[in-house]
């Protein structure tokens, strides 16, 4: 057996084999348009490659979290000074309020005000609860901090990033109002009813001539300190009018009333005439008697030591009674005698009731009854005054004066510093402030009228808040506290007594990388603008912007000025926070494409020369392909020479 060994083709195999993963690998380098396709297209680079290709994909993410950022601080941006957002209704509030010292307005006017300013407070709740990003609200203070009470009766609001802690205050009072109030009782009583017709003059002389044609009764009342007018008495008409000294005439009689006696507006004298009778008996004072007052139910809101009248008159033709006050005010409707009467609420009387009963009454009779609630006062009235810290008033009041009259009168000039109310025949005066500088002292410059209501000081009112906590006892004049716990608010219900409890504060803040290795963190927070952090609402749920006195709204205007400033002031914050994360965002985008850059250079694919090495490559296949075959041809010749294969014919 012959074995020829053919070098030459083995080598020209080879080179084949060579040159078609050559040109392989440019095909997928130019197909690809990377240089590196494989760690065996360059080992020393694939590790720099690698790094590259990583952090440029963790950069795409980056940016991805960074405008998410953005966009939740955006969202609280629009919520906070977009149109109709916070900061525009605060604004409107603050307008409100200036307006609502407007002095053309009605209380109504102001009542309206008040009314929008609450449905306004209420509307920045709304906005609160609806802003949230991913589901997170982001303006009630989830995403600073939150406080946990033990009790209802104190809360805590975040201004800063705060740490997880719990913290136990003890001896909590809140804050009060300075009260004082009327502690004796009222005594409301009347005197038995007076003629008072009778004591406004003396009857003079009364002559008679000719004989009466008929019998009847009549009335005669004086209008001046001369002219008088004549009623019948069996039904209220005015027969004529006449003046002392000269004539009139009655059933057939001429009748004269002298001078001689001495009269005023409302003296009366009545007289009866007889049928053939040449004489009558002219008798002053009221027609009836036997007058009184009985079944009596004084409210103890009636006036409060002075007078009042009882009138009888003509009404829908029957005689009735009704009641005045001492400035002839009507102070109920006409009754039918031995009937109960009761007085208008809103009279002096107050609602009062009481019977009156009297025998054979005449037109414009009128009795006079002393009244008093407080009967140790002077009906003349007298004066008393009301002083605080810096401000004190004085009211006059008079015996005819319900405690509802001077309330209203403190109510009129005691801005600022008392407000009144009177209610069962109690008056209470509260102070306008809280706390301490809130205090009132009340003293009478005439008169007694604040040792007859013993008007006193209510226990335990007019003191400021106070809690301790480590030790150390705080103090506030109204109910909130800045300066025990760091970056904590807390408020103290007025009036509230608590022997201690607890706050548990839970940091609510998040943190994220500003770049791709987990550092630089970003501290991520936007502060409680909540009605309650901002001081608008109480921990009770009441408004605390009230515009219905001249220092309420100074007051109201300070308060307002202080949520406008926080509010700008996180505004202020969130803008700066975009205008950072917007920086850093280019920044990491650049570095982005700076890297891209130069990842590209590594791994991009030159295609001229990758190209030429593809020609070059193909061209030496197809030479080896060749040169293979002509090994063969010449292998063959000399095996046919041999004989060892049959020669081709």
């Amino acid at each position: 057996m012959v074995t020829i060994y053919n070098a030459s083709g083995a080598f020209i195999s080879n080179s084949i084999d060579r040159f078609s993963r050559a040109v392989n690998s440019s095909i997928e380098k130019i197909s690809t348009g990377q240089r590196i396709n494989s760690a065996k297209d360059s080992p020393s680079e694939i590790s720099l490659v690698t790094r590259f290709d990583s952090r440029i994909k963790s950069e795409k993410q980056l940016v991805f979290n960074l405008q998410d950022m953005i966009s939740m601080f955006q969202t609280a941006d629009y919520a906070i000074t977009g149109s109709g957002g916070i900061s525009d209704i605060l604004n409107t509030i603050r307008d409100r309020i200036v307006y609502a010292g407007n002095s053309t307005l009605t209380s109504q006017d102001v009542q309206n005000i008040q009314s929008e300013i609450e449905d306004l407070t209420d509307e920045i709740s709304n906005i609160i609860n609806s802003t949230e990003f991913n589901s997170k609200k982001l303006l009630n203070g989830e995403l600073i901090g939150y406080v946990t009470s033990s009790s209802s009766e104190i809360a805590g609001y975040v201004n800063e990033p705060v740490s997880n802690s719990t913290y136990t205050l003890e001896n909590i009072t809140g804050a009060t109002y300075h009260e004082i109030k009327s502690t004796a009782a009222a005594n409301p009583t009347a005197d038995t009813p007076a003629d008072y017709t009778d004591t406004l003059g003396t009857l003079g002389t009364v002559s008679v001539t000719g004989s009466a044609t008929a019998s009847g009764n009549y009335e005669v009342i004086f209008t001046d300190s001369a002219s008088f007018k004549v009623y019948d008495n069996s039904d209220g008409t005015l027969v004529t009018s006449g003046t002392t000294d000269a004539a009139f005439t009655v059933d057939g009689l001429s009748i004269t009333v002298s001078s001689g006696g001495t009269y005023t507006g409302g003296f009366k004298f009545y007289f009866d005439t007889t049928s053939g009778s040449g004489t009558i008996s002219a008798t002053e004072g009221n027609r009836g008697t036997s007058e009184a007052i009985t079944a009596a139910n004084f409210d103890s809101n009636a006036m409060l030591n002075s007078y009042f009248y009882i009138k009888t008159d003509f009404d829908s033709g029957s005689i009735k009674y009704n009641v005045f006050d001492s400035e002839n005010n009507q102070m109920g409707n006409w009754t039918t005698i031995g009937s109960e009467f009761t007085s208008f609420a809103d009279s002096k009387l107050a609602g009062s009731s009481f019977t009156f009963s009297v025998t054979n009454p005449g037109k414009e009779d009128i009795w006079k009854v002393d009244f008093g609630t407080f009967n140790t006062l002077s009906t003349s009235g007298g004066t008393f005054v009301i002083e605080g810290v810096d401000k004190s008033i004085s009211i006059s009041w008079q015996g005819g004066d319900t405690l509802n009259d001077i309330a209203n009168s403190i109510n009129n000039i005691g801005d600022g510093l008392v407000s009144a109310s009177a209610e069962s025949g109690v008056l209470v005066l509260t102070a306008q402030e809280l706390g301490a500088k809130g205090k009132l002292r009340v003293y009478d410059t005439e008169g007694n009228f604040v040792s007859t209501l013993n008007l006193a000081e209510t226990s335990g009112t007019g003191n400021n808040a106070s809690l301790t906590y480590n030790g150390t006892t705080y103090t506030s004049e109204d109910n909130y506290f800045k300066d025990v716990i760091d970056n904590i608010t807390i408020e103290v219900a007025k009036g509230a007594n608590l022997s201690s409890a607890t706050l548990s504060v839970t940091n609510k803040t998040s943190t994220a990388p500003l770049n791709i290795d987990g550092g630089n963190l970003y501290n991520m927070y936007v502060k409680d603008l909540t009605p309650e952090a901002l001081g608008l609402k109480n921990i009770d749920g009441g408004y605390t912007i009230d515009v219905g006195s001249s220092s309420l709204r100074s007051k109201a205007l300070s308060m307002i000025d202080l949520a406008i400033e926080k509010v700008s002031g996180e505004a202020s914050r969130i803008g700066s926070n975009i205008n950072t994360l917007d920086y850093h965002l280019s920044t990491v985008q650049n570095t982005n494409v700076a890297r891209k850059s130069a990842l590209s250079t590594h791994l991009d694919t030159d295609l001229a020369q990758e190209t030429t090495n593809l020609a070059a490559n193909q061209l030496k296949l197809q030479i080896s392909s060749s040169m293979l075959a002509q090994s063969n041809i010449s292998t063959q010749r000399v095996l046919e020479l041999l004989g060892i294969i049959p020669t081709k014919q």
